[in-house]
């Protein structure tokens, strides 16, 4: 970095004619000009495919909403014990399933065994106001 003494010594009408003649140099070079089979198309992007509600059902239980416009799935941030996590991690892998798939089909499971839980928890909400902001 430059010192105090040697910023005082630089002459701005120096410096400004400096960037003067370089921009005067510019402007006086010759631009190309591109010949007509030089000249590049720009490539256009496709249309995004919009997808129907069936599809998009489909795609939620499958479980493969990733580039799938309008089609994502819900969710929620959760946090796990170290043993439950690694559960999760062991259990995706000896299934070949990542962790998201492994976790739904626990709790569809659950589900399709313990169908009083579902309908306790439906009854439930009936009875107590709920405000639906957050969905």
């Amino acid at each position: 970095m430059a010192s105090k003494e040697e910023m005082k010594a630089v002459k701005p009408a120096s410096v400004y004619s400096k960037i003067q003649m370089a921009i005067e140099e510019r402007d006086l070079e010759e631009t190309p000009v591109l010949e007509e089979e030089e000249l590049v198309e720009p490539k256009l992007r496709k249309p995004r495919k919009g997808y129907t509600a069936e599809e998009i059902a489909d795609f939620r239980k499958a479980g493969k909403t990733s580039g799938h416009k309008g089609a994502a799935m819900r969710r929620i941030n959760m946090a796990f014990s170290d043993d439950a996590y690694e559960f999760i991690k062991r259990g995706a892998r000896l299934y070949g399933l990542n962790m998201t798939q492994f976790v739904n089909g626990l709790i569809l499971r659950f589900m399709d065994e313990h169908p009083e839980v579902d309908e306790a928890a439906r009854a439930w909400v009936q009875l107590v106001p709920f405000d639906d902001k957050e969905e």
